[in-house]
């Protein structure tokens, strides 16, 4: 029945496996560590970001506190300007403190510039230092998700490109805004800049004003000066000492005055005026100085003369004579000159101060009348100039009202412009360019508006003029009456009055008097003057009117300045709007337009590769059609071949080709579409790569390039939406792609399905004929493997008895081991007559082979149904009650074979009922179920013979071992208590020599050795008499060991003798146990001698049915069936087996008697019934007496004693040799 074709699993089958709960435990502890890592990803994260966002809200802080800091110094700076420039102060303030103010505050705001640097590299830097952390934590959760491996590597790439591209993004955008927030600081910086410049030049112009007011009140205060104050300021003599030529010299050259000429105001006529009196005062005074200074030199010259004379007149005459001269000649001439010089002197002096006094009056009065009439046109000029200041400063206030809508209009500009340079796209640029057009209109209105508040309020000047000309006439008229002329002073009645006088006077007669007039007369003149001035300004009072023309050109002056002013500042305002027009506008537009134009054409190069894939659709279909045509013919062949095969493993390798033909080509036409695929793929991530790379190429301002923040934001989602039309196109191609694909591979598959179906078709018909084949042949192996355990169980047995038989030959005797042989002979007996009662053979005793007695007719055979056969040969097959029997060999087999007929039978029916039509005719396939099932009944009927026939031979070979297990047994109790006594007597006399006459000795042995040590410490110095202490300590040593002698020995016989008797005593009493258990366990064997005849009766009746049985087969001639020639090779070699087996037998029958009549006397002892127990007991009671008697003898004391005696000798014999020597000398 051996098939050698191999097997495999069929083609549709599927195996069923129940989830591996290790294996899902695996994967959720593996999903849980992927979370806890994802949760401690994102944790982490967020604790990085709570760091820096602590560390940089710092930074804002420590920058605010900085930035606050500089700004209050600059508002310190500003309030000390304020402080030192005002009217109390402002006489501390220089113009060069001003300049230092200024460079401070520009120190201030160039320190703040630093701190907005500095906190804007911190925080860059800060931001590298995140990324940088944000790059660890993401290595090492990417390196713990891959360990982890839950999902993909491809899924775990996707997920921290993911979190990178969202940790760029952040830090993008932070990047942005810092660069929006330094934008802003800095512009707050220029604005708060220029605010504090501004005010400190406004504090500036009022410390200027107010300096210049303070010049001009100076200035008023000298007009009021007298003549006096001048003259006293002026006045410096001379004391020099110089000859008087000299002196005349100096004079006569300081004499060159000025004359004063048309001037063009009065202050500085009268300053002129002043001083030229005061240089002639200063003169006159000069030369009455000299003339005084001259006069004594004169007379000092004189009186040394004389004096020179006098000594020439020594040598002449006496002196006496001398002093009667000069007394009488030239001291009374002397005495009148010097009267005359004081007398024209002192008038001199009158008259000159007279004259001074009436010129200094006459110039007080002209003064007076100048003052006032000067005054009248001061207040005038002053009441214009108040009129001017208050038109400038109204001017002025409009100017500055104006400068603060101007400066939030420049700064909301500046923002519009840094805006406009970095917009988006064009609407936005136009809506921001709009609005800066809007801004620089709004600030074109307020210079404008500012214009025309300037020239109303210019205009107003005329009005005011006309208003100050009606109060200069009013005090015009009333100078005219306050101060009338003096009529004396008119230069005509002075003509006339100078033509009437003819008297010449001679200027060199009364030289200083005549200039002393000359003097008065040219003061008169000042008085002239005067009355002149009172005239000019009657004549001038009806032309005042006139003074409205200046007031007119004045207005027009400051009309033009205005317009000039207008001019330019519209000027300003156009070349800001061409400006940010054609520097930022336009230039901002071409890079859009650049940067537009850059993107279209990626977008249009995306398109125009998107329109190529479509095209390229249908060229992959074509060459999937061509695939599906070569598919078809090579499976039409395949199913022509399929035909001829011979098993249904070949149908199985038929498929499995039919399969690869399919995976082949379905293969061919995935791979021909996945190239397509793959195009579109590639064209996706070559669409990604180029927009990484479109984004890369777009560079920032802060980077130095041109693109703004939300201009790569848009782009960026332009280039994503790009991306998506891709992605969506692609997809669009995979979806119609997969369509043509499965429309393909359905035709692949209804193809593959057609051929299937033929080889299903005969693969189930070999499979039926397969499975019945495997079916016996797992009858057979199930039938083998039970013979076989059978006959195992059988070796066990026997290897168990055969060690029992080893082991208890040699411990035969010994008292422990009989219990151990009693357990494990239990256990062999158990297992015998386990196996005894399953090769029972079950009653009654029959030939199930035999079915002689159950034919049926073919007619009424042939009418039933399916079932209705099986049941038949079910009832014929198995006539006996098989289940209802004990376990057993036979009824054991019988109903395997029951259970395989049945499970063959029902498959069958199943399988003809389906199964009508034969693709392959084979005489091993049976066409009709009549066939098979007959067939089927043929080899189940052998298999029942050879279960019987089976069981002759091993019942058979179980029956001699039983033999050997009963004789055994029997034979071994009766040897065990003679070997018992034996070993005891030898072990009673081993336990004497051991444990007694040994330990006697080893005492006598000991007692000897302490005398020996004794013995060899005493030596023949002991005997010398100096030596005398020594033997004594010997001596008392030796008492000590006596004392121990007598320890050891004492009662050291009593334990011994107890321990004898105990021991004696002892081996009786595990005889008489020894031979109750031996008696008690003589029917253990019952059971199995009961079997054994069971068996010996049994086969002996199943032989004699066998051979009755194929006498009838030789009679009714069917050895065609093959039962006949079974049962004779059985039979042959069944009686052949037994002569060999009873020749053995007897061999080792003589062989084993001879054996034991060597070694025992089996009927002696059978005779003696076990021997006898009080023999026993008298050997050992004898044996006992003898060795307690030789216990006795041995006499300790005397022993002892015999020690004692020798020591004492040896003692006297080392005494004697000292003794001997010293009886000698005497």
């Amino acid at each position: 029945m051996d098939n050698n074709d191999p097997c495999c699993l069929p083609d549709d089958f599927v195996g069923r496996s129940k989830p591996s709960k290790v294996i899902e435990r695996l994967y959720e502890k593996r999903k849980n560590a992927e979370i806890e890592c994802i949760e401690t990803l994102s944790k982490t994260k967020k604790e990085i970001i709570e760091k820096y966002v602590s560390i940089a809200n710092s930074k804002v802080e420590q920058l605010k506190k900085s930035t606050g800091e500089t700004r209050e110094c600059i508002k310190h700076e500003i309030f000390e300007a304020k402080l030192r420039a005002n009217n109390d102060n402002a006489h501390n303030m220089q113009k060069e403190s001003f300049d230092d103010i200024y460079s401070r505050i520009e120190y201030y705001t160039q320190k703040k510039h630093d701190l907005i640097e500095a906190f804007f590299k911190d925080l860059n830097e800060l931001e590298l230092e995140k990324s940088q952390e944000f790059k660890g934590i993401l290595k090492g959760t990417y390196e713990k998700l891959k360990s982890i491996s839950y999902k993909s590597h491809h899924e775990y790439d996707e997920f921290i490109e993911f979190e990178i591209e969202k940790v760029n993004q952040e830090i993008l955008c932070n990047h942005r805004t810092y660069i929006d927030i330094k934008t802003q600081l800095e512009l707050e910086t220029e604005n708060d800049l220029k605010y504090f410049i501004d005010e400190l030049k406004l504090i500036k112009a009022c410390w200027t004003s107010f300096i210049k007011n303070q010049t001009e009140e100076a200035v008023s205060k000298l007009k009021h000066q007298t003549l006096k104050d001048i003259l006293s300021s002026s006045r410096n003599n001379l004391d020099d000492q110089e000859s008087i030529v000299g002196e005349a010299e100096k004079i006569r050259s300081s004499f060159n005055l000025d004359l004063i000429t048309k001037e063009e105001t009065l202050e500085e006529w009268l300053k002129k005026l002043r001083l030229n009196l005061a240089v002639i005062d200063q003169k006159a005074q000069n030369v009455i100085t000299n003339f005084k200074k001259a006069t004594i030199i004169f007379f000092n010259r004189f009186f040394e003369e004389l004096k020179t004379v006098e000594e020439a007149l020594g040598d002449i005459i006496d002196r006496e004579e001398i002093t009667s001269i000069q007394c009488e000649v030239y001291t009374p001439s002397l005495e009148e000159i010097k009267e005359k010089y004081e007398i024209d002197i002192k008038i001199l002096q009158k008259t000159w101060n007279d004259l001074v006094a009436e010129m200094t009056k006459s110039i007080d009065e002209t003064y007076k009348l100048l003052l006032l009439a000067a005054t009248l046109f001061s207040k005038h000029f002053s009441r214009l100039k108040a009129l001017q200041l208050m038109i400038y400063k109204d001017v002025n206030n409009t100017i500055l009202s104006n400068n603060t809508n101007m400066q939030a209009c420049n700064a909301k500009l500046n923002v519009l412009i840094d805006t406009l340079r970095q917009e988006s796209t064009k609407e936005k640029l136009n809506k921001t360019f709009g609005e800066l057009n809007k801004y620089l209109g709004s600030i074109e209105d307020l210079i404008r508006a500012q214009y025309q508040s300037e020239l109303t309020t210019t205009k107003k000047y005329k009005i005011h003029l006309d208003l100050a000309l009606d109060v200069l006439l009013a005090e015009m008229n009333r100078f005219l009456v306050v101060c009338p002329p003096d009529l004396e002073k008119d230069p005509k009645i002075q003509r006339k009055r100078a033509s009437q006088t003819s008297e010449i006077a001679n200027h060199d007669e009364d030289l200083i008097p005549n200039q002393i007039w000359y003097c008065k007369f040219q003061v008169d003149a000042v008085t002239n003057w005067g009355f002149g001035l009172w005239e000019t300004i009657k004549n001038y009072a009806p032309l005042a009117k006139e003074d409205l023309q200046q007031g007119d050109r004045w207005v027009n002056s400051q009309i033009d300045r205005l317009n000039t002013r207008l001019e330019i500042r519209l000027n300003v305002v156009k070349m800001r709007f061409m400006k940010s027009k054609y520097y930022v506008y336009d230039e901002r537009l071409d890079e859009l337009n650049l940067h537009k134009f850059r993107f279209e054409e990626h977008r249009q190069a995306i398109e125009r590769q998107i329109f190529h894939l479509k095209e390229s659709n249908s060229e992959y279909e074509e060459q999937c059609n061509e695939i599906f045509q070569t598919y078809n013919q090579e499976i039409q062949k395949l199913e022509s071949r399929c035909l001829k095969v011979q098993s249904s493993s070949m149908i199985n390798a038929y498929f499995r080709v039919l399969k690869s033909k399919e995976e082949e080509c379905s293969k061919d036409i995935e791979e021909t579409f996945s190239k397509y695929i793959t195009a579109c793929t590639d064209f996706l991530e070559k669409v990604k790569a180029s927009n990484i790379l479109f984004i890369n190429s777009m560079k920032l301002f802060s980077e130095d390039g041109n693109y703004s923040v939300q201009e790569v934001k848009d782009y960026i989602k332009h280039l994503s939406k790009l991306e998506g039309q891709v992605e969506k196109a692609v997809t669009s191609a995979e979806k119609d792609t997969e369509v043509q694909k499965l429309k393909i591979v359905d035709s692949v598959k209804v193809r593959h399905d057609e051929v299937s179906h033929t080889l299903k078709i005969v693969k189930e018909e070999y499979i039926h004929k397969e499975y019945v084949e495997k079916k016996i042949r797992d009858l057979e192996r199930d039938v083998f493997s039970k013979v076989i355990s059978c006959q195992n169980d059988i070796k066990v047995v026997q290897t168990s008895f055969k060690e029992l038989d080893s082991t208890a030959k040699n411990f035969c005797g010994e008292y422990e081991y009989y219990n151990d042989y009693c357990e494990v002979y239990d256990g062999i007996l158990a297992k015998v007559e386990t196996l005894g009662k399953y090769f029972i053979h079950p009653t009654p005793i029959i030939l199930y082979s035999d079915k002689t007695s159950a034919d049926h007719s073919d007619s009424k055979f042939n009418s039933l149904s399916n079932d209705g056969k099986v049941s038949a040969y079910t009832e014929k097959l198995f006539n006996f009650p098989a289940d209802s029997q004990d376990s057993n060999y036979i009824s054991d087999l019988n109903q395997l074979l029951e259970v395989y007929w049945k499970n063959i039978t029902d498959y069958s029916k199943k399988f003809f009922s389906e199964h009508t039509h034969f693709f392959i005719e084979h005489p091993e396939i049976n066409q009709t179920f009549d066939s098979f099932l007959e067939k089927l009944y043929k080899k189940c009927l052998l298999y029942q013979n050879q279960f019987e026939t089976r069981w002759i031979k091993d019942a058979t070979d179980f029956d001699e071992f039983l033999e050997q297990v009963i004789s055994f047994y029997e034979n071994y109790n009766i040897i065990y208590l003679i070997e018992y006594q034996t070993k005891s007597l030898k072990e009673l006399d081993n336990w004497y020599m051991e444990n007694v006459k040994k330990s006697l000795k080893d005492k006598k042995e000991e007692v000897e050795n302490l005398y020996a040590n004794l013995h060899n410490k005493l030596m023949p110095l002991h005997g010398h008499p100096n030596n005398k202490k020594l033997m004594d300590k010997l001596n008392e040593e030796a008492e000590l060991v006596h004392q121990k002698s007598l320890e050891i020995i004492k009662d050291s016989k009593t334990p011994y003798l107890e321990a004898i008797d105990e021991f004696f005593n002892k081996k009786i009493i595990q005889f008489q146990l020894l031979k109750n258990s031996i008696n008690e366990n003589g029917d253990r064997i019952s059971t199995v001698k009961e079997i054994k005849i069971d068996l010996r009766l049994s086969i002996p009746n199943k032989l004699d049915l066998l051979r009755s049985f194929v006498s009838f087969l030789e009679m009714n001639n069917e050895k065609d069936e093959g039962l006949l020639p079974q049962c004779q090779s059985f039979l042959n070699l069944f009686d052949n087996d037994i002569s060999k087996r009873d020749s053995r037998e007897k061999i080792q029958f003589a062989e084993m008697k001879s054996l034991s009549a060597d070694t025992y006397d089996y009927d002696e002892y059978i005779l003696l019934n076990c021997a006898n127990t009080y023999d026993f007991v008298w050997e050992v009671s004898t044996l006992l007496n003898k060795r307690l008697q030789e216990v006795e003898k041995q006499d300790n004391d005397a022993l002892i004693s015999t020690f004692e005696d020798e020591w004492k000798c040896a003692v006297d014999k080392v005494l004697s040799l000292y003794q001997v020597r010293y009886d000698k000398r005497k």
